[in-house]
């Protein structure tokens, strides 16, 4: 079986979510990330097609978060997400990973068979598979082989450009839609659903229990408007 390593880049907690900041204040955004990523951390030990989980951030308290849940932490070495990761996948396959599958740490729904599956029915060769979001266009999850296959173009559209990357250097491509790895959490709306789904039972046990237990889930079900103190 091929070796797949899972990457997480998580942002500094006092700038996670910052496009959430007119329901929750900056407090809030940083825990709501941190507990976002401990449920996709949790979803990905699970798979039995990830050999290893590594998380980007230069972040000292995300690092020893991740560290206390049994994964490698790389440090951001350089600027930019697009910096970062390539760092990471070049030192990956110099020692000879096959391949890395890279998440962002805001999916919170999450499911461990999806992630089974989206690895299983990847080429068997040198390739990448796509999971775009379903709002944006973004790359929810990319996975390739071997780590370093194309340039990494995280941004605007960049599940098109990603494809657009692979299919001009003769590279084998494939897209999958799956639920779960479709809906990150990044705008107001995607929080009142994410809301939803943790009453339903339909997101990760650290997410929903902290919704909960701040009055997130409360606030934001009986429509009551943020205070000044709530939205810092």
């Amino acid at each position: 079986m091929r070796t797949i390593w899972a990457i997480l880049p998580i942002k500094a907690s006092s700038l996670s979510k910052r496009r959430l900041s007119s329901l929750l204040n900056e407090d809030e955004c940083g825990q709501l990330a941190q507990a976002m990523m401990l449920d996709v951390i949790e979803s990905l030990q699970a798979c039995t097609q990830v050999a290893h989980i590594a998380v980007v951030t230069a972040d000292r308290d995300i690092a020893s978060i991740a560290r206390k849940q049994g994964c490698l932490v790389f440090g951001e070495t350089t600027q930019g997400l697009n910096e970062n990761l390539t760092v990471v996948t070049k030192e990956l396959q110099e020692k000879h990973v096959d391949g890395v599958l890279i998440l962002p740490g805001d999916l919170p729904t999450v499911d461990t068979a999806e992630v089974d599956a989206f690895i299983s029915t990847h080429t068997e060769g040198d390739g990448i598979s796509i999971c775009p979001a379903e709002k944006d266009g973004g790359s929810n999850a990319l996975l390739l082989t071997p780590p370093a296959v194309i340039g990494l173009h995280y941004g605007a559209d960049s599940a098109a450009k990603h494809i657009a990357t692979a299919k001009a250097k003769g590279i084998q491509c494939q897209q999958q839609f799956l639920p779960s790895l479709q809906n990150d959490i990044d705008e107001p709306d995607d929080l009142r659903w994410l809301v939803n789904q943790a009453i339903k039972a339909r997101a990760g046990v650290a997410t929903s229990q902290y919704l909960a237990g701040s009055g997130i889930s409360e606030r934001l079900l009986h429509n009551k408007p943020a205070t000044t103190e709530e939205t810092g």
